[in-house]
């Protein structure tokens, strides 16, 4: 089971260091854990998944673009008992539906409708970061087992919302909803 070994990009010098920069700063804010090798098969439900580095852009306070790096997990691959990857067993059908890509329009329709309702009062609009949400839900243990990666001689158990799982979007999009409502 552990022989596989992560993606390659995980897996060059570069990508290794960027990998334990990753997941140490994941353990420092006690969104993952960092456990021996030897203990993985004797965690119930544990499943190894090969962790990738992709290279994404930001914006640095000085408005350069630089590069990003971010851990993701292949929930692609199948290296569980049943021979599936978590992402092909995950019920897609059972997930709360997503609405990435809609906000904008969502706020215009509210605007709208505010204006309509409201012709001569200001309308005042804000916006919150949520800086790093993603990584601040915590997955149910069943998911959590199923995203341990391998850095070097420890396995790490995720606590976050695995970038790559089928299933996360659809639960960060319900918690999303919520803060919405209520901020």
């Amino acid at each position: 089971m552990h022989q596989y070994g992560n993606h390659k990009s995980a897996s060059t010098p570069e990508g290794l260091l960027l990998a334990e920069n990753l997941i140490h700063t994941d353990v420092k804010r006690e969104r993952a854990i960092p456990i021996p090798i030897d203990y993985v098969d004797s965690i119930i439900g544990s499943e190894l998944c090969p962790l990738g580095i992709a290279k994404q852009y930001t914006i640095n306070n000085r408005g350069e673009v630089i590069d990003k790096h971010r851990a993701c997990h292949d929930h692609t691959f199948s290296l569980g008992p049943s021979g599936q990857s978590l992402n092909k067993r995950t019920d897609k059908d059972s997930l709360e539906p997503m609405h990435y890509g809609k906000c904008l329009s969502r706020i215009l329709h509210h605007v709208h409708l505010l204006r309509l309702a409201h012709p001569d009062t200001p309308i005042v609009v804000s916006k919150t970061d949520l800086d790093a949400a993603y990584r601040r839900i915590h997955p149910v243990w069943h998911l959590a087992v199923q995203c341990i990666s391998i850095i070097g001689s420890l396995a790490y158990l995720l606590l976050r919302l695995p970038f790559g799982a089928a299933a996360a979007p659809a639960e960060f999009c319900v918690l999303s909803e919520h803060w919405e409502r209520n901020t």
